[in-house]
């Protein structure tokens, strides 16, 4: 076992020592090593633990001060930095390198006059929710509350709130990054905009964001439609589905639609028809949805809190094992689409749990230039999420063999890839017309490559 009060160096090959305790006295936070006795519990402190982690050294950042002590640190002796905050995403991970863990760094403060929440990169959906929802406001996140602020809004973000809003990084009016340099920038439209264009997409390749403000809407009580469709020889799940594609194409429709096929009931089809506003209104118009379609089960909830709506995985989807990989659409749900999508569900392995989650985007997703921001996928109308739990090592490989053969159902349908959903190594086929830019201000804020890379 390892005193880390009393290592000075530690030789990580013949020709490489790094002076750990030198670097210890510089972090309030925590710090961590291999044979240390916290370490592997630190390791596993994620909600993804179906990776590989090994990294040298782990910080807990308590304060901006760690984050650029840490980066100054791995810069000079060149390693790698990931960043994690709740380890939901397998970009969080490193062997080898040095893992900086930003979940202490959870300041919130929320301006109710000027409609802003300006939060610490440690913060979680939930956390941000909770704040806000005080106020009677929000700003556009996911639907897993447990995700973390930094990785899901700096990749681009969709949930509720997507198609009447944007993306979640479509509504940062700014934040403070730490390049490679060590130093802290303010980045808004006025101020770095090189800077503040990648980060809205891509910003874990060009630095670590300790801070983000983000505006935010009044959003009251929720009218919620809960529909339940089998699925079998009716075809009522499959008209349910192109009911919901057929309504995005109206784009005067004020109802937002979530879809989760085979949520926790099998061989079901669960939408989801959100109204935010009058509650008279909404809930004649969920009706008419309603009335559309044949449910086998449904439920019309009026005044329902929206923390309700962003919380109600909380405690179901526990931390574990998974394989979760996903498109997004540039056609809406057509028939053909329906039908391979209720294809996806029906050749899963049944002996384990696999589901597909369904985001509407559209709307003011599509009102924003596909340059504007390093998000590229402007054109898109859905995201299907395909997510599996992997709960033997054996099955693993038929996981992903069927996950890739359900998206190559998509193929002709698929807008791109997202980056928060993606094992693609291929950047220039994630960020597409945005990836030459993107290298540019790569090359110029982390010319030594210590985050993670795009080539």
């Amino acid at each position: 076992m390892i005193d880390l009060n009393n290592v000075d160096e530690l030789q990580i090959n013949k020709d490489h020592q790094i002076k750990f305790k030198h670097f210890r006295k510089t972090i309030q936070g925590q710090t961590f090593m291999k044979d240390d006795t916290d370490y592997e519990k630190v390791c596993g402190d994620r909600w993804d633990l179906n990776v590989v982690n090994t990294p040298i050294i782990i910080v807990k950042a308590l304060n901006e001060n760690d984050v650029k002590e840490t980066i100054k640190f791995s810069r000079d002796n060149k390693l790698k930095v990931v960043v994690k905050t709740t380890g939901h995403n397998n970009n969080s991970v490193t062997d080898g390198g040095v893992l900086l863990d930003l979940s202490l760094m959870k300041s919130i403060s929320v301006n109710p006059n000027n409609q802003t929440v300006t939060v610490g990169g440690g913060c979680t959906l939930h956390d941000v929710d909770e704040a806000t929802s005080k106020y009677g406001l929000a700003t556009p996140l996911g639907q897993i509350s447990s995700v973390g602020i930094g990785g899901f809004s700096s990749g681009g973000g969709f949930g509720h709130l997507t198609k009447l809003h944007g993306l979640s990084c479509d509504n940062l009016l700014e934040c403070i990054i730490i390049t490679a340099d060590g130093e802290s920038k303010l980045c808004n439209n006025e101020t770095n905009q090189d800077l503040f264009w990648a980060i809205r997409g891509a910003g874990g390749f060009v630095g670590v964001i300790v801070s983000f403000t983000f505006k935010c809407y009044p959003i009251s009580n929720v009218v919620v439609g809960t529909f339940i469709y089998n699925i079998d020889g009716t075809n009522n799940a499959k008209n349910a589905l192109i009911e919901v594609g057929t309504r995005h194409l109206n784009t005067s429709d004020p109802l937002v639609y979530a879809i989760n096929i085979n949520p926790g009931l099998p061989d079901h089809v669960m939408v989801k028809v959100l109204y935010f506003g009058d509650s008279s209104i909404g809930e004649s118009l969920v009706q008419q949805f309603q009335n559309s379609t044949n449910p086998t089960t449904s439920s019309i909830s009026i005044d329902t809190p929206f923390t309700k709506i962003q919380w109600e995985f909380d405690g179901i989807i526990a931390p574990g094992k998974y394989y979760q990989e996903g498109p997004l659409l540039k056609s809406t749900i057509t028939p053909a689409i329906a039908d391979a999508l209720l294809q996806t569900i029906s050749t899963r392995n049944t002996q384990t749990f696999s589901s597909i989650i369904v985001t509407e985007l559209g709307g003011k997703v599509n009102m924003v230039h596909q340059n504007e921001t390093a998000f590229p996928v402007r054109n898109s109308t859905f995201n299907i999420f395909i997510s599996s739990v992997i709960f033997t090592p054996n099955l693993e490989q038929p996981l992903k063999e069927w996950t890739k053969n359900s998206i190559n159902l998509f193929k002709d349908y698929i807008a791109g890839e997202y980056i928060n959903t993606s094992y693609s190594t291929d950047m220039k086929l994630i960020f597409k017309e945005n990836f030459d830019r993107l290298i540019k201000v790569k090359d110029q804020y982390d010319p030594n490559n210590i985050f993670r890379s795009l080539k």
